[in-house]
C-alpha cells in the first residue's frame, strides 16, 4: 500500500536489470508526457540506455520538472518525422520501442480532429515503419481501451472486434490495426497495449481525477458534465500502466502481433466524484456543466486484463490507494507551489 506516493516493497513481478534490461538500447517515443515520463524512469531505473523523443511543444520547465534530461538522451522533433525517427534508430542503436506518444484527450481531438489523425495515426505509422528493416526486438504501442467502441457495458476481453465511432476512439482504433499488420506482414515483434484511463501523481490534464482534485483543494466544486454522472470508466494507476508497457517490452517475441488490455478497476463518474470529496474532507456538491457540442463519449467502457495477468502483471495500486497517491501530490503542489517528486519505487 502507498501513503502519499512514499515507496512500499511492490507485489507486482520487478524488472531484472541484469538480465532483461542491461545493454538494451530503448526509445520511449513521447517521452515528455505523463505517462512517457513514468516509463522511461523505470527504464533506467531497470538499467536499460534510453532515448526519448520529444515534441518541440515540451518546454524546458517539463523536461526539468520530469527530471527527464538526467535520464535519457533527449531528442527533439516531431513524431511523423520518420528520417529523424531513423536517424535515433541508427544513432544510439535503438532495440526496443515504446510508443506513447499522441493527442491523448476526447475533447482535445473532437476540437481538432485533422491533427489527431495526423498525430495519433500518421505519427504511429511512420513510427513502426521507421523499424521495418531494423533487428528491433520489441515494438509496444499504447493504444486505448475506447478503441473497442460502444460494447452495451460488458467487460471487453481482447478478441472482441474494434467498433469505435467517435474521432479519438477512432484515431486509436486506425493505430492499433496498423501496429498489428507490421507483425503480420513483415515479422516485426509488435505488441498492442490497450490501456484504460490513466491517473496519478504528476498529470496536470483536464482529465477528470487530476482536474477535480485541484477544484477541490483550491475550494471549488468538482464538476462533471450532464448526463455522465452514470457513465462507467476503467481506471489504472500510471505507475501500474508503465509496468505493463515494459513487461510487454520484454516478452515482445512470445506475442507479437497480439494485444493485451491494461486495467484495474472501474467506476461511475457519480461514485468517483464522492469518492474524491470523501477523500478530501470536502462537504462541496459538484457542479453539473452543461454537455459540450460535438463531443460523444461511450457510456460505459470496462475491459478484462485477464490475459495481461497470465503475463504475470499485477496492478499495485486499488483505485483507492491511487486516489490516495494522487491527491497527497496535488496537495503537496498546492501548498508548496513547486512540482513535488513524482516517481514511486
Amino acid at each position: 500500500m502507498r501513503d502519499g506516493g512514499q515507496p512500499v516493497t511492490p507485489t507486482g513481478p520487478r524488472v531484472d536489470a541484469d538480465t532483461v534490461w542491461r545493454d538494451r538500447n530503448a526509445l520511449v517515443i513521447g517521452a515528455s508526457g505523463f505517462l512517457g515520463s513514468h516509463v522511461v524512469w523505470k527504464l533506467q531505473r531497470a538499467g536499460a540506455r534510453v532515448s526519448g523523443l520529444v515534441s518541440p511543444r515540451s518546454s524546458s520547465e517539463v523536461l526539468a520538472e520530469r527530471r527527464l534530461a538526467e535520464r535519457m538522451k533527449v531528442w527533439v522533433g516531431d513524431v511523423r518525422d520518420g528520417e529523424l525517427l531513423r536517424r535515433i534508430i541508427d544513432e544510439d542503436a535503438i532495440d526496443t520501442c515504446i510508443h506513447v506518444a499522441g493527442i491523448a484527450t476526447v475533447g482535445s481531438v473532437a476540437m481538432d480532429p485533422l491533427t489527431a489523425f495526423e498525430i495519433n495515426i500518421k505519427g504511429t505509422w511512420v513510427g513502426v515503419d521507421a523499424f521495418r528493416n531494423s533487428s528491433v526486438k520489441a515494438f509496444v504501442c499504447a493504444s486505448s481501451d475506447k478503441a473497442y467502441g460502444d460494447h452495451g457495458g460488458a467487460p471487453v476481453t481482447e478478441d472482441a472486434p474494434l467498433r469505435a465511432k467517435n474521432a479519438y476512439d477512432v484515431t486509436k482504433a486506425c493505430a492499433d490495426l496498423l501496429v498489428r499488420s507490421y507483425a503480420s506482414q513483415y515479422g516485426l515483434p509488435t505488441v498492442i497495449a490497450r490501456v484504460s484511463n490513466i491517473y496519478g501523481p504528476a498529470d496536470l490534464s483536464h482529465r477528470i481525477i487530476p482536474y477535480n482534485v485541484q477544484q477541490i483543494l483550491r475550494g471549488q466544486p468538482p464538476t462533471v458534465v450532464d448526463g455522465t454522472q452514470h457513465y462507467i470508466r476503467e481506471f489504472v494507476y500510471i505507475s501500474d500502466a508503465a509496468d505493463a508497457l515494459i513487461l510487454l517490452a520484454e516478452r515482445a517475441g512470445e506475442v507479437a502481433g497480439e494485444a493485451f488490455n491494461v486495467g484495474s478497476g472501474s467506476i461511475s463518474m457519480a461514485d468517483l466524484m464522492d469518492t474524491l470529496l470523501r477523500s478530501l474532507d470536502s462537504e462541496l456538491k459538484p457542479k453539473i456543466l452543461p454537455q459540450r457540442p460535438g463531443i460523444k463519449e461511450i457510456p460505459c467502457v470496462r475491459i478484462n486484463s485477464t490475459k495481461l495477468l497470465g503475463l504475470g502483471w499485477r496492478p499495485r495500486y486499488t483505485l483507492e490507494e491511487g486516489l490516495r497517491a494522487t491527491i497527497a501530490w496535488h496537495r503537496r503542489l498546492v501548498e508548496s507551489g513547486r512540482f513535488p517528486p513524482i516517481y514511486d519505487a
